[in-house]
């Protein structure tokens, strides 16, 4: 299966047509209007979303799936599932993907209709929770906690660590950033060896083993997203217009909950820790016929670097199990001297 965009400084080079699915693969008969690239997370999720793996419904013959095949009964109310999905979101919410499998499967292949018993004691419930500070006192507070007076000062800047993926796979990690425009990932293992991608402010390519390929548009645009991810300040005032939606509990803390729209499905969401002011965790997410998609960010391991507070644990996750990876940093340098001609992998111009 194709990796998802959080994995670009992988993949890229080999990211597939972004066409409409059905055109290629002609026995979707819910699905085809998905672009090729969210197929296979939209399944994931559906998987996620009944706690079962490819095989529910798919077949496979050895270590090879035959997608195409509709011997299993499962698949064929997959589909009448998710048309009756697409019809309900298209006649009662204006076409948002609102209502979804996880709606009422909650990961269960059984659907959950009923309320758990003992019933709760509703006259009893916990007091109401104390009023929430605005979006830009939340926002503020980050910028005064991370240091973002002293982050203009920092200069170039080097990130070295490991990646950590699923199914014990770990290769070496660079990024190297100079400004907000010129960015080079780099990426080490011992199965594909070494995999670049950069930018250099105009343009960007990706270089692997069979060579230099400059990116698409949309591709320069998700890898842009994805290594904002890691700019020491990745909340800025402008996060200040969103909507504070209240407090939640991320393992033993507790955050803020800022977002950008209403709707179930808001396509961003930051997370503050409600002691430490810091940014803990943003999810991400983008609107297919289907499913929402999410790529869910957590920063870890605060560490003070010249002024400035980084995480040196960075997890990124989304609906497929294969996609998750944790960033572990052990060194980060400022104001490093950079060459400019190291975020153009094509060399330069004749």
């Amino acid at each position: 299966m194709p990796g998802a965009t959080l994995l670009l400084v992988v993949l890229i080079a080999q990211a597939p047509s972004d066409r409409p699915a059905g055109e290629t693969r002609k026995h979707l008969q819910v699905l085809q209007s998905v672009p090729e690239s969210q197929l296979f997370l939209a399944m994931n999720f559906v998987a996620q979303s009944l706690d079962v793996n490819c095989d529910y419904c798919h077949v496979r013959e050895g270590t090879t799936w035959v997608w195409e095949r509709d011997d299993k009964p499962p698949k064929a109310t997959a589909r009448r599932m998710m048309k009756m999905v697409m019809d309900l979101n298209a006649a009662s919410f204006d076409g948002k993907v609102t209502v979804t499998c996880f709606t009422c499967h909650r990961g269960s292949t059984l659907v959950r209709s009923l309320p758990p018993l003992p019933p709760a004691d509703l006259a009893n419930r916990p007091p109401p929770r104390p009023s929430l500070p605005d979006a830009s006192t939340i926002v503020n507070r980050y910028l005064d906690a991370v240091g973002a007076r002293a982050a203009d000062s920092l200069g170039a800047i080097v990130m070295r660590g490991t990646d950590e993926r699923s199914q014990g796979r770990q290769s070496a990690y660079e990024i190297s950033m100079k400004g907000p425009d010129k960015v080079l990932v780099t990426r080490t293992s011992q199965e594909q060896g070494t995999v670049a991608v950069a930018f250099d402010g105009a343009k960007a390519w990706s270089r692997t083993s069979a060579g230099t390929v400059e990116l698409t548009p949309q591709q320069l645009s998700q890898f842009r997203s994805a290594a904002a991810n890691f700019h020491p300040i990745k909340a800025t005032a402008a996060s200040a217009t969103m909507t504070v939606a209240g407090i939640e509990r991320i393992g033993d803390r507790t955050a803020y909950v800022l977002v950008s729209g209403p709707g179930p499905a808001p396509a961003k969401q930051l997370f503050f820790d409600t002691e430490s002011g810091l940014l803990v965790r943003t999810i991400a997410t983008t609107t297919t016929p289907i499913v929402p998609l999410i790529d869910q960010i957590d920063y870890e391991d605060y560490r003070l670097v010249d002024g400035v507070r980084l995480p040196f644990l960075v997890r990124l996750s989304n609906v497929a199990h294969y996609d998750t990876s944790a960033r572990r940093f052990t060194e980060i340098r400022t104001h490093v001297t950079l060459d400019d001609a190291i975020f153009n992998l094509a060399g330069p111009s004749k």
